[in-house]
């Protein structure tokens, strides 16, 4: 008994960001970037939005590899798989992405440190599998000009994209659960 019990307190710690991700970074508050005042604006057409979490522009993206899908595994072999996708986490939200095992063969998540500075990050082993972000409180002052970080903290990095496929992302935000998303990205998204 003691054991089941054991196994669901694991489970459900594994749901909740924590102090350490497996096989990822952290990126706390004062690793964000900033633009000029104000947010930008979402739209769910070209945007992924969920769960505390907005990937800006990762929607247009995957469309456009619809497009050409055979270009996405070319573009990878020739050293330019990576994509830069913002994003923006809820202020005062602990957010963990994911990249769920069927998808992690073929993507990498690119928003922590580089393993090696002088060289770009173009193939799936510099990448990780799990980000967890750190958003700034609402009234956080900002690092250029007046104001304060406000409702959305924004982070710099991108996806790594070895070849078109379902990409699957699991997203645990603390105190609020977890949420799948599932984006074609080079595949119809029927598929997924």
């Amino acid at each position: 008994m003691a054991v089941v019990a054991l196994a669901a307190a694991l489970a459900a710690c594994e749901d909740e960001p924590s102090a350490a991700p497996p096989s990822g970074v952290i990126v706390p508050c004062g690793k964000r970037v900033e633009g000029p005042p104000g947010l930008p604006k979402l739209e769910r057409r070209r945007d992924v939005i969920t769960s505390g979490i907005v990937f800006y522009g990762l929607r247009e993206e995957a469309r456009r590899a619809r497009r050409r899908p055979e270009g996405v595994a070319r573009r990878y072999a020739n050293g330019i798989g990576a994509i830069k996708v913002l994003v923006g986490v809820w202020s005062g939200l602990r957010t963990r992405v994911t990249l769920e095992r069927q998808s992690r063969r073929s993507a990498g998540l690119a928003y922590g440190p580089s393993p090696e500075p002088r060289s770009p990050r173009n193939t799936l082993d510099v990448s990780e599998r799990t980000v967890e972000f750190r958003a700034c409180p609402n009234d956080k002052p900002r690092f250029s000009g007046g104001g304060v970080v406000g409702p959305l903290t924004q982070f710099s990095g991108g996806f790594l994209v070895a070849r078109a496929h379902c990409m699957r992302l699991r997203i645990a935000v603390a105190g609020h659960g977890v949420r799948r998303v599932a984006l074609g990205y080079g595949v119809p998204p029927g598929r997924c």
